[in-house]
């Protein structure tokens, strides 16, 4: 109940009264992972000191209020204040990362936060109804660059990521995906890895069009297969790059579309049939160790945990394979967190970026000899996640 004693204020002296109010006093807006300020006046409307506990009687859940005096520190009391006195605080209230985004055609278009004080004396309280706009932060990303090899006339299938990192969905038909192809003479044809398994088979669909992607909620991802095409004229070594492009369209709760984003896939005609498969498996103590067992399918990883990527080159041909490379690179807001374990060890000379460090890793296998029918390689590195 409110005795009158205590009035909670936000400068001058908006929400004078009791409290709480139907609608928010003052609405600030913030991104998700960020801090807003709410500036607050305590007034003791009574004829005698006292003090008041502050707190919060409504918030968001996962979200945290830290209460600070005029010179800055953290306080839960607001100590005596005088009889017809007041007192100025700051209510510092966290948006946790990943919040939605807040829908300003909502009939509530803001999340509310209700601060109280109230005495441990007199029992005397006010409550004040604030309210916050979550910004909505539309991000997707393309992951990762693929390198393969290919015979004249044959194919080979990369496996890729779309991902929604913002905090609010992107509904089916708002992202396009296209290819091109620094020699117009390949082509690229597109499917949902419907079943995740990294593989393309019947039960993944065409591209045709932005229709054929799944809504993306936020956080979410789908698996993109790109299965490049050699014409069976191809010269050996040459080199053709696909450039796999994601574009977002459309406006969501008042924000423009993101800019496009890519990722290449880069193959080499070889004279014989390489295979090249990539696996992955969570390392969350970065220990270079992988925690369970390597697979295509997509996983999940949070900031500060690792990912250990494994591929493997095996000549499915009938004749050897000279002068084998295998490339890859450390994906985007990840650095390098294990040294590259070849298998069999020794087999090639790498170079790589190094302990916390981005970029290129390649392994030349040329200096050991040819890759003969039925033989492997197996290159291992870890990245860890960006905090």
């Amino acid at each position: 109940t409110n005795t009158g004693d205590p009035d909670l204020v936000a400068p001058p002296a908006d929400g004078a009264g009791a409290g709480p109010e139907a609608t928010p006093v003052a609405i600030t807006s913030g991104n998700p992972g960020s801090t807003v300020d709410f500036v607050l006046v305590l007034n003791n409307t009574s004829g005698a000191a006292d003090n008041y506990n502050l707190s919060t009687v409504v918030l968001p859940a996962g979200w945290t209020v830290v209460f600070r005096n005029g010179g800055g520190t953290p306080i839960t009391n607001s100590g005596s204040v005088a009889g017809g006195g007041s007192v100025t605080v700051t209510a510092e209230v966290t948006i946790p990362a990943g919040s939605p985004g807040t829908d300003p055609a909502a009939a509530a278009p803001y999340e509310s936060v209700q601060f109280q004080a109230l005495s441990p004396i007199s029992g005397a309280s006010d409550i004040i109804h604030d309210g916050v706009f979550v910004n909505t932060q539309r991000d997707v990303d393309l992951t990762p660059n693929n390198t393969g090899q290919v015979f004249a006339g044959g194919s080979v299938v990369y496996v890729h990521s779309l991902t929604n990192n913002g905090n609010v969905t992107e509904p089916t038909g708002t992202i396009t995906l296209s290819t091109a192809e620094s020699d117009v003479t390949w082509g690229t044809q597109l499917f949902v890895d419907v079943n995740s398994n990294g593989t393309l088979d019947g039960a993944d669909t065409p591209i045709t069009g932005p229709g054929d992607l799944p809504n993306l909620a936020p956080g979410a991802s789908v698996g993109i297969l790109a299965r490049v095409n050699a014409p069976p004229g191809a010269a050996l070594g040459a080199i053709n790059t696909t450039t796999l492009t994601a574009t977002p369209s459309t406006v969501i709760n008042g924000v423009a579309a993101p800019a496009p984003v890519s990722a290449t896939d880069t193959t080499t005609v070889i004279a014989g049939n390489l295979t090249l498969q990539k696996e992955q498996a969570i390392d969350a103590a970065c220990d270079g160790t992988a925690d369970a067992a390597f697979g295509v399918a997509n996983i999940s990883a949070s900031p500060n945990e690792c990912v250990i990527y494994r591929l493997t080159g095996t000549n499915a041909g009938t004749v050897d394979i000279a002068n084998l490379v295998i490339n890859d690179s450390t994906p985007a807001n990840t650095t390098q967190s294990s040294l590259v374990v070849l298998t069999p060890a020794a087999s090639g000379n790498v170079t790589e970026p190094g302990l916390g460090a981005t970029g290129t890793v390649s392994v030349d296998f040329g200096a050991v000899g040819p890759l003969t029918p039925g033989a492997s390689v197996v290159v291992e590195f870890g990245v860890r996640i960006d905090p």
